[in-house]
């Protein structure tokens, strides 16, 4: 929430840099009539909004590049080089900010004497290098997260976002095969974020609630429930057994793992072993809230299994489509580990004209991003001797 919250004040520093508004210029009179806003340092009277956005100025000010045009941006505080505030690169040097570029202006050129008497012969040379547009217009922003150089809340939210390293593992858990609610209660479980004793307690409650998944009842714990009771035992050994994976009480991340790097013969089989564990995770909380929550006294294996083989198939019937109709959990498991895929192939071969004609093979591509388009073709004769051949770069009108 803090990320998408910061995300929005981003637009508005945006906004309050680059459009003429009511509210832009009531800000700029306000707190940056005698400085630059790059440079205004924010103060307990100040409201809210301003504090806000002077917070998050420092992340989002290197991203705004200043087009020049007329140039009336600020010489020293505005990002027009693409390389930063020429304050902070040469910060030994007088910075007003009032100094506009067009100072250095000669006409449509740079007046490199000007620009010596102000930087080292190093940055002139590389300022003189600049390009300066036709001066009929103000100096525009451009933002560099975008490939048009437009704002967007995409760009600015994975800009700020602090975002952890990825995890193939905790990203396995995610199923485009399976409901996103059987993937995200397996989250909570990995990152231990489940209504258990064990992970309440943490939070300085005492409590001691006996489980419901064994004949003799025990103190309940997440690990308890989905790995070393006697109903856990039954549920994993029922699918693991066929196909060759023994459960042991281990860690649950470790009995995940065991699955998926199990080898496999084709990517039906690759499905079932990534989202077995997964659903037998689901049936068994199903189980439990039935009965911590609901009418139901003990835990009912039968549904379980039903259930599990049930959304099993659901999940590789696109990839199988016959494993609709097998109803034992053993005739899949062999079924699948013997299927095979048909390789099919075709040759596509160049066929020869008729005699006395010729033949013209043409091709072409285009990139969304730029804009741009290119076609190119070749020609032959009755032999496929070449005759000419071409190519041609073609723009977006």
């Amino acid at each position: 929430m803090e990320d998408i919250s910061n995300t929005h004040i981003v637009k508005r520093w945006w906004r309050f840099r680059t459009q003429s508004s009511l509210w832009a210029n009531f800000l700029q009179n306000k707190y940056c009539k005698r400085a630059h806003c790059v440079t205004k340092v924010a103060i307990s009277s100040d409201s809210h909004t301003w504090k806000s956005l002077v917070k998050i100025r420092a992340k989002i000010e290197p991203h705004i590049v200043w087009k020049i045009r007329s140039g009336n941006s600020s010489f020293w505080w505005d990002n027009w080089t693409g390389k930063g505030a020429l304050a902070k690169i040469f910060p030994g040097i007088g910075r007003s900010a009032k100094l506009p570029v067009n100072f250095f202006f000669d006409n449509n050129s740079w007046n490199f004497a000007k620009l010596l008497n102000f930087l080292p012969m190093q940055a002139a040379q590389s300022i003189a290098q600049i390009t300066i547009d036709e001066q009929n217009g103000t100096d525009f922003p451009i933002w560099q997260l975008s490939d048009d150089g437009c704002y967007t809340n995409k760009s600015a939210w994975h800009s700020i976002r602090a975002s952890a390293p990825s995890s193939p593992f905790l990203n396995s858990l995610w199923h485009k095969r399976i409901p996103f609610k059987i993937s995200f209660l397996n989250w909570r479980i990995f990152k231990r974020k489940v209504p258990f004793d064990d992970i309440i307690g943490k939070f300085g409650t005492d409590r001691r609630s006996m489980c419901v998944c064994c004949r003799v009842p025990t103190y309940e714990t997440i690990q308890h429930f989905f790995v070393e009771s006697e109903i856990a035992h039954q549920t994993w050994s029922f699918f693991g057994n066929p196909l060759g994976i023994r459960h042991t009480d281990q860690p649950i991340p470790a009995i995940f793992k065991k699955w998926m790097d199990c080898k496999y013969t084709n990517n039906v089989q690759k499905l079932i072993l990534q989202v077995t564990p997964l659903i037998i995770c689901w049936e068994l909380w199903k189980q439990r809230c039935s009965c911590k929550y609901g009418n139901q006294r003990k835990i009912n294996i039968g549904k379980i299994l039903y259930h599990g083989i049930w959304t099993i198939k659901s999940a590789a019937s696109k990839l199988f489509p016959p494993i609709r109709d097998m109803a034992r959990w053993t005739e899949i498991c062999y079924t699948i580990e013997k299927l095979r895929p048909i390789t099919k192939w075709w040759q596509v071969l160049w066929e020869m004209p008729p005699f006395g004609t010729m033949k013209m093979n043409t091709d072409g591509s285009y990139i969304t991003e730029k804009g741009t388009a290119g076609i190119g073709g070749i020609l032959r004769d009755c032999r496929g001797d070449l005759i000419m051949a071409f190519s041609i770069t073609v723009q977006r009108q």
